[in-house]
């Protein structure tokens, strides 16, 4: 499965700046691993460690998670001032004036809720030798030994993909590209003149304008980008108006779309609302029938409890004190 590149996320970033200067309706959290954003008419759908992009509104969860409860107290309502890629990785930062929200969409994913550059909290806590991810830690994007491929120097020797990879931080999905609208071969030995031309088509990606796609082999998507591709030229393709609506198409066709989730995730919930109240109901159960039993002592204890003697209730309850205090409803228990 084709994940979201760096190079897709610096397109994707440009494309989401249309929603800047709307504000945020509401945070969900839809799964496990899959939140959205709600502007307008329109979510973020974000699968943490895997993709973003904008789509229609889905159904909502019944019951909000604790993070997402978080993410509405610190934001909803607030205008979104900017949307940009950090340090060209698979980052997205979403401003809100002083606060933000990073979505880390390598590895197995992270979203962190920040003020000032500090995190307020993080969805997973999580320690690096390079950085710290828990609350009042300030924010880092992960370290690489790669050079920005915009600006960083090309090996002059080796064969070509894979040379490249180990100097230029772009995947090789796209380093292959280059290679093709340099017309150098994927594993054709580098020399100076190659690198000077793969140099230009590396340039050359910055500038494309959107022009997203689908690419089809056998009528089932095998890939994805923000624009035309040289090195899939003569495949089947189909061109979509945006970039968010490729990878839509792209990631449903392959059975992975996050529209599915919202459901699968209320209906979870409410799974495990059921069980959780049928829990407490036989503990209720248990706990009444308990307290028939043993009306004379729970009487003698409560009127102590009422002229302020808990030491000498305890004595007669014990630990059964709390609970019978709680079923009913006898406070200072």
């Amino acid at each position: 499965m084709q994940l979201l590149g760096n190079l897709d996320v610096f397109f994707l970033a440009r494309e989401l700046a249309s929603l800047e200067g709307t504000r945020l309706d509401n945070a969900y959290q839809c799964g496990e691993k899959d939140f959205r954003f709600r502007f307008g008419k329109k979510d973020l759908a974000v699968r943490l460690g895997e993709y973003a992009f904008l789509g229609e509104r889905q159904p909502a969860p019944l019951q909000p998670s604790q993070f997402s409860m978080l993410l509405r107290k610190h934001l909803r309502g607030r205008r979104l001032e900017s949307i940009k890629q950090l340090g060209f990785d698979r980052l997205l930062e979403l401003g809100f004036g002083g606060k933000s929200v990073v979505l880390e969409l390598f590895s197995k994913g992270n979203l962190l809720l920040l003020e000032e550059g500090k995190i307020v909290r993080p969805f997973k806590f999580k320690e690096f030798s390079s950085r710290t991810l828990k609350p009042g830690e300030t924010y880092f994007p992960p370290p690489s030994d790669k050079g920005d491929p915009r600006s960083c120097s090309l090996p002059s020797s080796g064969k070509a993909v894979p040379a490249l990879s180990k100097k230029v931080n772009l995947a090789p999905f796209y380093l292959e590209e280059a290679c093709s609208r340099a017309g150098v071969g994927f594993k054709e030995e580098l020399d100076a003149e190659k690198s000077r031309r793969i140099r230009e088509a590396l340039g050359s990606l910055f500038t494309e304008e959107l022009s997203s796609v689908v690419y089809f082999e056998g009528g089932k998507p095998f890939a994805f980008s923000p624009f035309k591709l040289k090195k899939f030229e003569g495949k089947e393709f189909k061109d979509f108006d945006s970039f968010s609506e490729a990878l839509s198409r792209h990631y449903s066709s392959i059975g992975d779309a996050p529209e599915a989730s919202p459901r699968d995730f209320i209906r979870e919930q409410r799974l495990n609302a059921l069980k959780e109240f049928e829990g407490k109901a036989a503990e209720a159960r248990g706990a009444g029938s308990w307290i028939s039993q043993n009306a004379f002592p729970v009487d003698e204890a409560l009127a102590l409890v009422r002229q302020g003697k808990l030491i000498e209730a305890r004595k007669i309850l014990g630990k059964k004190l709390s609970r019978v205090g709680r079923l009913l409803r006898v406070e200072d228990v």
